[in-house]
């Protein structure tokens, strides 16, 4: 019973409220369009057919959260997982320049030695 005494906290019960306007205003706007679309608008009725799926849908949205909100409160905290391990260090081995190799290819590996150790030391 203690994990339905958790929908009771003014966090749960302003969306209690928050649930209970929409569907009411849902409510009203399809019988508000539903009166317009009596004088023949075939859009007006549409959206008459439109605004009560609207607002099952939010009433299915609360029903969902209120049921993690249950289920988070029996499973306390044990539910939540442990912090990640930190990654191990990676170590590579360091790229040498060769100096008698072609002058372009020397100047892209020592490029790629130099963002690799800023890599590494990130």
């Amino acid at each position: 019973m203690e994990a339905v005494s958790v929908l009771l906290k003014p966090r749960w019960v302003a969306l209690h409220v928050f649930a209970a306007v929409v569907v009411a205003g849902c409510t009203w706007a399809a019988w508000w369009q539903f009166t317009v679309a009596q004088d023949g608008s075939g859009r007006s009725l549409g959206y008459a057919l439109q605004w009560p799926a609207i607002g099952i849908f939010g009433l299915g949205v609360w029903a969902w959260l209120c049921r993690d909100g249950i289920r988070a409160a029996r499973e306390g905290d044990s539910a939540k997982p442990p912090p990640p391990a930190p990654a191990p260090v990676r170590r590579t081995p360091v790229v040498t320049v060769d100096p008698d190799e072609d002058p372009e290819l020397a100047a892209y590996n020592a490029m790629l030695a130099r963002l690799h150790e800023k890599d590494e030391n990130a």
